[in-house]
Order: structure tokens, then sequence, then C-alpha cells
């Protein structure tokens, strides 16, 4: 209401030293600038939608190449919401008309029409930019929130570990028993093409085997690396390793930036990883993830 009276009072001291005709026009040129400024906004507030809904179809796209699915028609649907996003003509074109209404604006009023306009334009300018801050706040909100849940899809994809009963009281092992464990568990490892984070915590049991081999503390060695051994035979590399996998690959990625090339290099190797999984190929799968995570810097 108080800005409605304001525009008013400008209107009736601007018709005390101006025409009739030019009160109109002044009110038309004021009229014509916040249909503008409306159109403007709601343009901006489509984008916004725009962007929000691309945001959640990124998520879509994440969660159908982890669990294996076609992720095509989601990408469809991305390409062609940043192909509209591309598209500022009509946005250029509102500011444009805005600008040209401004300059005509400034020379046609006297300085009480110019400081009434000058007002009402920072307080949309003022509007707008709180707007845009809400927006910006609630995108770090989103971020925040996507992290979090990659942080927890990351700790929910550790392996579980088998634990092994320690050896009976009194029993006495020497380098010979040890070694050969350790020897399996890097057979098995370099085999199945495992990765230290495929491991988990298991990945410290050989430097602790190792550790206490130097130290002369037997027991301790051989129970890390009978430990190890175990629990590297009974891992598979099956379906449910290579979608835990892809979890952990999409948290890295997501958190490393890489040049136009390499990004091109990781879309193209998540498209086989995601055929490779489909066709139940796990072992190809894993190869090409493991030149995957060798991408990330």
């Amino acid at each position: 209401m108080r800005a409605g009276l304001a525009i008013v009072i400008s209107l009736v001291f601007a018709a005390g030293c101006k025409s009739g005709g030019e009160s109109e026009a002044d009110a038309a040129a004021l009229r014509a600038q916040q249909e503008l400024l409306a159109k403007r906004d709601a343009l901006v507030a489509a984008r916004d939608k725009l962007k929000t809904d691309r945001e959640a179809i990124e998520v879509k796209i994440t969660a159908a190449k982890a669990q294996g699915s076609d992720a095509a028609e989601y990408e469809k649907q991305r390409d062609d919401i940043d192909r509209q996003l591309a598209d500022k003509s009509l946005l250029s074109s509102l500011d444009s008309k805005l600008g040209e209404i401004k300059a005509a604006g400034d020379k046609a009023t006297d300085t009480v029409g110019r400081e009434q306009r000058a007002a009402d334009r920072e307080k949309l300018a003022a509007d707008r930019e709180q707007r845009a801050a809400d927006r910006e706040k609630l995108a770090s909100e989103r971020e925040v929130a996507a992290n979090a849940r990659a942080q927890e899809c990351v700790a929910s994809a550790a392996p579980v570990i088998m634990q092994v009963q320690a050896p009976p009281k009194g029993t006495n092992y020497t380098k010979s028993d040890v070694q050969p464990l350790l020897q399996r568990a890097r057979n098995a490892i370099a085999k199945k093409g495992l990765l230290p984070s495929d491991l988990g915590p298991l990945a410290a049991l050989e430097g602790e085997s190792t550790k206490a081999m130097a130290a002369g503390d037997w027991g301790t060695a051989y129970l890390a690396a009978n430990q190890l051994a175990q629990n590297v035979d009974a891992l598979k590399v099956d379906q449910g390793f290579i979608r835990q996998k892809v979890l952990r690959f999409n948290a890295s990625w997501a958190a490393h930036k890489q040049d136009a090339a390499t990004q091109k290099q990781i879309q193209d190797g998540t498209s086989e990883v995601t055929k490779s999984y489909s066709d139940a190929h796990y072992d190809v799968a894993n190869g090409r993830l493991n030149q995957l995570f060798g991408l990330l810097k």
C-alpha cells in the first residue's frame, strides 16, 4: 500500500508542473516498466525451477548408473534443460527494453519522478538480490546434504571383516608360518584386481603383520596375516561388490575436478562399466573401474 501511495503522490506532483499528456505518458512508461519487471522475475523464477529440476535429474542419473540401469532417458531430459538454460535471448530482450524505458524516463521526467522511479528500481533490485541470495543459500544447503549422502554411501560400502579366531596360547610361529599367508593374500589381491579402498580396514593388516615380524612378534604377525588371507579369499567380485565400488567412485569423482579430456574419458568409461555390469561381467567392470580411479587427480 505504501509503494502504491508513493506512486500516486509522485504522479500528483508531476501533474503540477507538466501537461496532462506528459503525465499520462509518464504513468504509461511506469506501468510498462513494472510489467516488464514482472515478466523478467517470472522468467528468472522459471529458469531457477529448471536448475532445480536439473539437479534432481542428475541425482537420478547417478542412482541409475550405480544400480546398472539405463540412464539415457534421464540424460535426454538433462540435455533438454541445458538447451533451455543456454537460450537467454528472451532475458536479454527484457533487459534491453527495461534499459530503453529507463533511458527514456530519465530524459522525460522531472526530478521528483526520477527519484521515485529510482527508489522503485532500487527496491526491486534489492528484492531480486534477496531472492538470489535465498536461492544461493538453498543451493548450498542442497550441496551439503548431497555430500553428506555421498559420505554415507561410502561408509556403508565398506567390506564386512570376517573375524579370525586367535591362536591358542603357547602356540609358537615363525617366519615360515607368516610369509606364505602374506604371499597368498597378495596373490589373491592381484588376481581379483582389488584396490586398497576395496579392502577398507583390511588394507592395514599387511602393514601390521610386517611390522610385527620386524619386531619378532610372530603371534601378532601370524594373526594379522591369517585374517588378511582369509578375508581376501572370501571376498567376491560380484554384483554387490561392483555396486559398492561404483558408489565409492562416484563420491570420489564428485570431489575431484578434471579437465574436459579427462572428463570425457571418465564418462565413456562409466558407460563401459554399466554395460559390463548389466552383462554380469563383474571382473571386466572391476578392471575398468580401477582404470577410472587412476584418472582421478
